[in-house]
């Protein structure tokens, strides 16, 4: 199992804790959880895809990669694939943009939003069922990367997230 598939059971397990009253910390935990699942699950790709292989000194090169990821930025690749408009060159080189990949890319954008109200907004107070349906929504996204992944699309979008939008 991977430390994705990890955070994302972990987010469900923090989400079922305390049936009847959920503790703030627990639904807030959860929501964060559920965000950086995502996260690990799509940077682990994009660095797999950028270092293939178990040659000597690959994983420390994938290793390398993935802590170079920026949240502003795979934000902002993610809203425009998401949207089917990547920005230049990645619109070129991805062509139409999948379902699977644009739920993919909108989970992304609406995760990192919520995990910042999660982490950052104390004046805001969590319902379980909100805490549940974005879990949920990383799980169908986990279910839609099984789908877009090895396609044209999903490398441009993985390229796109270590390169950002500088190219």
């Amino acid at each position: 199992m991977s430390f994705a598939d990890d955070l994302l059971m972990q987010a469900d397990q923090l989400i079922a804790q305390d049936p009847r009253r959920p503790k703030q910390a627990s639904l807030r935990r959860g929501v964060s959880a559920a965000y950086y699942a995502l996260f690990h699950l799509l940077t682990e790709a994009s660095a797999n895809f950028l270092i293939s292989g178990n040659g000597p000194g690959r994983e420390e090169l994938r290793n390398a990669i993935r802590r170079g990821y920026g949240h502003n930025e795979m934000k902002a690749i993610s809203n425009g694939f998401a949207g089917g408009t990547p920005p230049q060159p990645w619109k070129a080189a991805s062509g139409v943009i999948s379902p699977h990949l644009r739920l993919v890319a909108e989970t992304f954008v609406e995760l990192q939003e919520a995990r910042h109200q999660a982490d950052y907004d104390h004046a805001r107070s969590w319902t379980r069922q909100e805490a549940v349906d974005l879990v949920r929504r990383a799980q169908l996204a986990f279910v839609e990367w099984e789908r877009a992944k090895g396609a044209r699309d999903a490398y441009a979008y993985l390229a796109a997230m270590v390169i950002k939008s500088r190219a």
